[in-house]
């Protein structure tokens, strides 16, 4: 089972459209650990012979040695290769690797303007993360709850359902990261300690409804789904039921064949070590997505690695008993002393030095809610720095209009990145903007794979009220991606059945995994446009949006992929005086220069 998990997380990771669920297998991980963990506390509790030193000493020695190992390596790596403020933000996952507390550092920085998931060689370690909490807790409650250690696992079960449901609807992030929201994962394999055995004719029928959950999840779900929430239901369900099913079930015969056993005996250096490699082999590519041969290069040598990291690191340490515990602990802890070691010393690496991660670190390491730059955090309805959702925004972000024709920018933060533009070339106070990111301007209530669903939901409200009661000249509906799951022309009738006209506005151009990486390879050129890392779906979503909604339709659709692009490629640098002359600052969001840059070239006429 924990080969059919691991492979699953790697599919996925190596190639996410083949196996758009593959994520899965992090929840199989959860039910086998509650399972194993849970038999082996209560098995020695029963016994009389269970002591937290011990417990916790197999549990050092199980997992300490090879992660210090793949710790070790992406310090190594990123000190070698990263940029400071790349190599500052490993230099944390690190800190948050050895302090297990991953899923917390991730959790915080979680949001719509964090980093490309595919630029964080650690991210992987949030689930080891929720692992080591609960083996540091469910010992000491059991311990303390033994004799009602069935209705504590139920209640619990429960109670963590429940919260993960309901909190994956208002914040997927937290849910996702946390453990009161995952703990129900774990303990469903608890549960399975305190059941009885199944009939035996039940177990084949199990078997086979467990390969089938999981399976279906593997394949259905994808990325976009508030998870984990109910969706979680099936794969935990599914790992249970194999596990329920034991040994003699007929399909789980086949996961006793050798190789699967093998692959399973190195999952946990496999898992360990499969995102480094694709992480940096990425980097190492120039950030250009890596080519099917180049990804089988990074997996074979991800086990590699995995089996030299099981035979030389781990086995041995398992099995010498000689090698004291506090010293394998010491040797994990040191590794704090290395990253803050490396933290320190990013501006003093001749690597490091280079002009063009110099270049790039100053665009990321700008505030993109700066209301001297091109947002206005005030008018988010997201409030990016609590993750939480505001009642209200700004009264500022809502002019009355005093007499002038108004104008409303509706729709996420590629919304608001439009307004630093249109404020400068529009009549001063006729410029209205309500947006929350990663929130695409709807008619309706729903939040479909928002970050904030309470945000979206108050975002939207308030355009649509703004567009009755003060009747907008022109409403401009800006977002990210995913136009062609919107009814553009059934918002068109709602904006001109209240006196006005909207604009649907085309996705700005993006650049793979960021405009400024992409520019600081070209540093010595300084080309004004670039064609180098561009997302081709951008440009595919743009032709069918100007094919769908052609001049003089119900729906005005304005591109600016038209005004920006050419065969050179896309605009880059700006003629702009400003410090920051790039015309997005990460992968699509617009600086003030190119908001500038953009409102004139193409929204002058449309804004007097």
């Amino acid at each position: 089972m924990r080969a059919v998990a691991v492979l699953a997380v790697i599919a996925y990771h190596a190639f996410p459209h083949a196996l758009p669920g593959g994520f899965v297998g992090v929840d199989v991980f959860f039910v086998i650990s509650g399972y194993l963990i849970t038999g082996i506390v209560a098995r020695e509790i029963a016994t009389g012979s269970f002591t937290l030193a011990r417990f916790y000493a197999r549990r050092a020695r199980r997992i300490l040695p090879a992660l210090a190992v793949v710790l070790a390596f992406a310090l190594l790596a990123g000190w070698l290769t990263l940029s400071p403020r790349q190599l500052a933000t490993l230099c944390r996952h690190v800190i948050g690797g050895v302090t297990f507390s991953s899923n917390v550092v991730l959790w915080r920085e979680s949001g719509y303007f964090d980093t490309d998931a595919a630029l964080k060689p650690l991210l992987h370690l949030w689930s080891l993360a929720i692992e080591e909490q609960f083996y540091l807790v469910w010992p000491l409650a059991l311990l303390a709850l033994w004799r009602w250690r069935v209705g504590l696992t139920v209640a619990i079960v429960v109670a963590s359902l429940a919260a993960c449901v309901l909190l994956s609807r208002e914040s997927p992030s937290a849910a996702f990261f946390l453990p009161h929201t995952r703990a129900w994962e774990l303990l469903a394999g608890a549960m399975l300690v305190w059941l009885p055995r199944l009939a035996d004719r039940l177990r084949h029928a199990a078997s086979g409804l467990g390969v089938l959950a999981i399976g279906a999840a593997c394949v259905l779900y994808h990325r976009d789904l508030a998870y984990p929430g109910a969706f979680a239901l099936a794969p935990t369900l599914g790992a249970a039921l194999l596990i329920a099913a034991g040994r003699g079930a007929a399909l789980n015969r086949l996961l006793a064949h050798p190789a699967a056993v093998w692959v399973g005996r190195i999952s946990y250096p496999l898992y360990l070590w499969h995102w480094p490699v694709l992480t940096f082999a990425l980097i190492w590519n120039d950030y250009d997505p890596l080519s099917t041969p180049q990804i089988g290069a990074a997996l074979g040598l991800t086990v590699v690695l995995a089996t030299l990291t099981y035979v030389a690191v781990e086995r041995p340490i398992q099995l010498q008993r000689r090698v004291p515990v506090t010293r394998v602990a010491a040797a994990f802890a040191s590794l704090l002393v290395l990253a803050g070691a490396a933290w320190a010393t990013a501006d003093y690496r001749p690597t490091s030095q280079a002009q063009d991660k110099r270049f790039a670190d100053i665009y990321a390491d700008g505030d993109p809610f700066d209301t001297d730059a091109t947002m206005r955090e005030a008018c988010n309805f997201h409030d990016v720095r609590t993750k939480s959702a505001r009642a209200s925004i700004d009264a500022d972000c809502l002019p009355a209009g005093a007499g002038h024709g108004l104008f409303l920018l509706w729709g996420d933060s590629h919304a608001q990145s439009l307004w630093y533009g249109f404020d400068r070339v529009a009549t001063p106070g006729t410029i209205a903007l309500v947006a929350a990111s990663a929130c695409p301007p709807r008619l309706d209530d729903l939040a479909p794979g928002a970050i904030d669903p309470a945000a979206c939901r108050a975002s939207n409200r308030a355009a649509r009220d703004y567009i009755r009661s003060h009747r907008p000249r022109r409403v401009f509906v800006a977002q990210r991606e995913g136009h062609e799951r919107t009814d553009w022309a059934a918002i068109a009738r709602f904006v001109r059945d209240h006196g006005g006209e909207m604009v649907l506005v085309g996705p700005s151009p993006q650049w793979l995994p960021s405009l400024p990486l992409r520019y600081a390879h070209a540093l010595d050129t300084r080309p004004r446009y670039l064609r180098d890392g561009l997302d081709t779906t951008i440009l595919r979503t743009d032709a069918r949006l100007r094919a769908a909604y052609p001049e003089g339709g119900d729906v005005r659709f304005v591109s600016l992929i038209d005004a920006l692009c050419n065969p050179q490629g896309c605009l880059a640098m700006t003629d702009s005086a400003e410090s920051l002359r790039l015309l997005v600052r990460d992968y699509g969001h617009l600086t003030p220069a190119g908001s500038e840059t953009v409102a004139r070239l193409v929204f002058a006429p449309l804004l007097r």
